[in-house]
């Protein structure tokens, strides 16, 4: 054997365990992300229930705190419009 053979065979050695740890790896990555899949799935479905609570309870607090207050703050403001209107036109020059 001349050495030309010699780097021709561990050449082609080196190629075929190079070719095996990248589908070793490939291997991996692949149950890595379906572990992960699994576990996000979980974890969106209890953000989608959380959201879901909580679009619940601010739907609540606006039925209860916030629509009766809105006809109150408009009253208010047509009588401040109505006040200022009303000084106007008391104070106004001739």
């Amino acid at each position: 054997m001349n050495v030309l053979e010699i780097l021709s065979i561990t050449r082609d050695v080196v190629l075929i365990l190079i070719g095996v740890f990248a589908l070793l790896i490939l291997i991996l990555v692949v149950r890595v992300l379906l572990k992960l899949n699994k576990v996000l799935d979980g974890s969106v479905g209890s953000i989608k229930r959380s959201s879901k609570n909580l679009e619940a309870i601010l739907k609540l607090v606006l039925d209860a705190l916030v629509r009766p207050l809105i006809p109150t703050f408009t009253f208010y403001s047509g009588v401040k419009a109505f006040y200022r209107a009303v000084n106007r036109y008391w104070n106004r020059k001739p």
